[in-house]
């Protein structure tokens, strides 16, 4: 990938192991490309746009991305969410997600996927892209970064040196963990 912004901030290997893909840059201009690992072919996403925050579904040839306007004005710039099928090399659904994106995390049965976004964790269903549910946990600040346990079942958000967690099936949040 010596074409890209040497910067890598994300890698995913797709279940398969036939597809790897790279985010590059930050802020300024944030790119991604997918490679074929049988062939060993590379192609740009989604050219012209901010691409951000990949993730592979666990069960099926499925890509999930976040892409913004070249220009972006703030955070709450609506960005798309698509996913792509690298086997068919084609778009499969987009839907729009209300804001800036930090990671994308496909459930184990690969039917739903969350987006961990300022301050709240999205739950959409793959099949159709509706908006299932809203986790919005006790915390001060808007978080950036979230872990998510294997089975999708427990966040954890971090705030001043601790850890809060919450359960997607119930809504229980633990404090100060």
């Amino acid at each position: 990938l010596e074409q890209t912004d040497p910067q890598v901030t994300r890698l995913e290997v797709s279940a398969d192991g036939e597809w790897l893909v790279s985010a590059h840059g930050l802020s300024f201009s944030p790119t991604a490309f997918l490679r074929n690992l049988r062939l060993g072919t590379t192609q740009r996403l989604f050219a012209g746009e901010r691409v951000g925050v990949p993730a592979f579904s666990p069960r099926e040839s499925l890509l999930a991305v976040v892409t913004a306007p070249a220009v972006v004005a703030n955070n709450s710039t609506p960005r798309m969410l698509r996913l792509w099928n690298p086997a068919q090399n084609r778009l499969v659904r987009e839907w729009q997600i209300p804001g800036a994106c930090h990671r994308i995390v496909f459930t184990p049965d690969g039917e739903n996927l969350l987006t961990i976004m300022l301050g709240r964790v999205i739950r959409w269903r793959v099949a159709d892209g509706e908006q299932l549910s809203v986790y919005v946990p006790k915390v001060a600040y808007d978080f950036f970064w979230a872990a998510i346990s294997p089975a999708c079942e427990w966040v954890a958000v971090p705030e001043w040196g601790r850890y809060h967690l919450f359960n997607l099936a119930n809504g229980e949040q633990r404090w100060g963990v």
